[in-house]
């Protein structure tokens, strides 16, 4: 599972949408908590997705700073830089384009037969909001 893991962040930075898809059930389910936002599922609007997120913010990296896995369950810890490129609705705010942020993320992986199933991604909207907001 460590593998499946490492493999599927590695997939996230370099924007291969079509890796990503791979690494998934076909039903997976990612959902990003913060207000407004919620799930996504199924490899067609996954695939519309990540598209939309590697559009908005061409420079994206996550650099993960602990991973732990205990058996079908992943927790990945990471630091995500990006700059946007167009305006960006995050939930009831909209980032500013030309903005970049930093700010620390954590995933809840689950997997079902050494794929990822559901993406359960947490951020520090704070952060988020101090780098991208007016």
């Amino acid at each position: 599972m460590e593998e499946t893991v490492s493999r599927y962040c590695a997939a996230w930075n370099a924007h291969d949408v079509d890796a990503l898809l791979s690494m998934q059930t076909d039903d997976m389910v990612f959902h990003l908590h913060l207000e407004g936002s919620g799930e996504v599922a199924g490899a067609e609007a996954l695939r519309a997705q990540y598209a939309a997120f590697f559009q908005v913010m061409p420079d994206y990296r996550a650099d993960p700073t602990r991973t732990t896995v205990r058996g079908d369950l992943a927790v990945v810890e990471y630091t995500i830089a990006a700059t946007l490129a167009e305006p960006f609705p995050i939930g009831a705010f909209t980032g500013l384009p030309g903005r970049g942020a930093r700010f620390e993320a954590c995933d809840i992986l689950r997997l079902a037969c050494g794929k990822v199933a559901r993406k359960d991604v947490y951020v520090d909207a704070f952060a988020l909001r101090a780098g991208w907001g007016d």
